[in-house]
């Protein structure tokens, strides 16, 4: 047999059973586990979990990039809820190791880890975590004025910020309920735009207040801001209305 065709044989040979062969890999012959700290997480953008991969350690030095996906939340060093991360032998463990920022958003965020090339697309193991609601506990309202000219003239930005027991912030949709009282607390009856808000993503709701008409010149008047499901929960300032 002459050396030419000794390697079209041998080439023919590799494609036919060599891609066979890395096809019917199983996900064990290249995840050997999938460990997270914690499957619970608090939804307040910021609490963390470490999530690492162990790979088999007789895996190629160029393939051991392991990609890690959640549905939701982000990773450190990652993009669009993924993150690339090669792995490192640790205590003769090859380990992927990748570090997740909670969403603040609550629900189930599906998660997974699989080998960041083309050729291992169908090897993967998956998991679930639960966010869990980031409650307010407090709430810090702020002003862009402390004077406010008597009628529609002009208008004050009021911003309640949440923050859950530890300082942190709190997960979305929180409802916010803003209100204006005379001294006496016999109610002003001022516009806001809107009365009631949700806390976005930055752990804030806020509105528009214009005193109106029925306030005179010079009256003091409590702006508040309070929880719609926790009254208790509660912030408070003085403005004074002027010409």
């Amino acid at each position: 047999m002459s050396i030419m065709k000794y390697i079209s044989y041998c080439t023919i040979f590799f494609l036919l059973f060599g891609s066979c062969r890395k096809s019917n890999l199983e996900t064990k012959d290249v995840l050997k586990s999938f460990q997270i700290s914690s499957h619970s997480v608090v939804a307040d953008g910021s609490s963390k979990l470490t999530m690492m991969a162990e790979l088999d350690d007789k895996s190629d030095a160029d393939k051991r990039k392991i990609l890690f996906t959640a549905s939701s939340g982000s990773f450190i060093g990652g993009k669009d809820s993924t993150v690339s991360v090669k792995a490192e032998f640790v205590d003769n463990k090859l380990i992927a190791t990748a570090y997740f920022v909670a969403p603040l958003k609550p629900g189930k965020i599906n998660l997974s880890i699989q080998p960041d090339l083309d050729l291992y697309l169908d090897i993967k193991i998956t998991d679930i975590i639960e966010a869990t609601e980031s409650v307010p506990a407090k709430i810090k309202l702020s002003s862009s004025s402390f004077a406010v000219r008597y009628g529609f003239l002009s208008e004050d930005t009021l911003i309640a910020k949440l923050l859950n027991d530890v300082g942190g912030n709190v997960s979305t949709g929180a409802v916010v309920i803003f209100g204006d009282t005379f001294l006496d607390n016999s109610e002003v009856h001022g516009r806001f735009r809107p009365a009631s808000a949700t806390s976005n993503f930055s752990s804030q709701a806020s509105s528009i207040y214009s005193p109106g008409y029925q306030v005179p010149v010079g009256a003091p008047v409590w702006i508040k801001a309070y929880l719609a499901n926790n009254p208790a929960v509660r912030d408070s300032f003085m403005i004074t209305i002027i010409q």
